[in-house]
């Protein structure tokens, strides 16, 4: 695992122009419930975002959140980070590799994906869905709700025309066991096929021409 110093470098590092606006989270890295972030950028930026974010509101980062981190940092130092890092890394490596195995048993000729090199996420794309709009993918989402399953369209994180839209569905691996991965892509693979078949009877009725007498 590539620890801090194996991380591929960010385009802030190579940015010489200030062209570079650099937005960071703590919620995939360290805890999601400190709520805690920083913006990068060219000073003459920095300074204008805050005084509009000063005109837009009175709410500022939890100054509670802000200690306990710099006290983390602090007694972790930059070993105790990298060990951190580390360790996390491995974690989101063997669950990506539960759910790729759990999609290679479930999802076979349903979906495809790419087996991502970092973060907490696997985006399934379904072919057959290509050009349906989003009533056939959120059929899915309300099937898959109403069996405990939750995903993330992948509407809401592509901009093309509603219809030119890949069809897809991100699911995440970052605290569920095993056991749940494996459950949770099974119920997705049957809410998947049970569409697509559906589909397919009504093409079949579709081209079915009556015969009159």
């Amino acid at each position: 695992m590539p620890g801090v110093m194996g991380l591929p470098k960010s385009l802030l590092s190579v940015d010489t122009d200030g062209r570079v606006i650099h937005l960071e989270s703590l919620s995939k890295w360290v805890c999601p419930g400190l709520r805690l972030g920083w913006l990068t950028a060219p000073k003459a930026f920095v300074e204008v975002a805050y005084r509009k974010w000063n005109e837009l509101t009175i709410q500022f980062p939890c100054t509670v959140s802000q200690s306990v981190f710099c006290a983390m940092l602090r007694a972790w130092g930059q070993e105790g980070l990298d060990r951190h890092l580390r360790r996390l890394q491995v974690h989101y490596a063997k669950q990506r590799r539960v759910m790729h195995l759990a999609a290679r048993r479930h999802l076979q000729g349903l979906a495809t994906w790419d087996l991502p090199k970092a973060g907490m996420f696997i985006l399934f794309k379904v072919p057959a869905l290509k050009g349906k709009g989003k009533a056939e993918t959120d059929s899915v989402l309300e099937e898959l709700l109403a069996e405990d399953v939750l995903m993330v369209p992948g509407y809401a994180f592509d901009p093309s025309p509603e219809k030119a839209a890949e069809p897809a569905f991100r699911a995440t691996y970052a605290t569920a066991s095993p056991e749940k991965i494996e459950e949770g892509i099974a119920r997705f693979g049957k809410a998947v096929a049970r569409l697509t078949e559906g589909m397919k009877e009504e093409r079949a009725e579709e081209k079915t021409v009556p015969v009159m007498d």
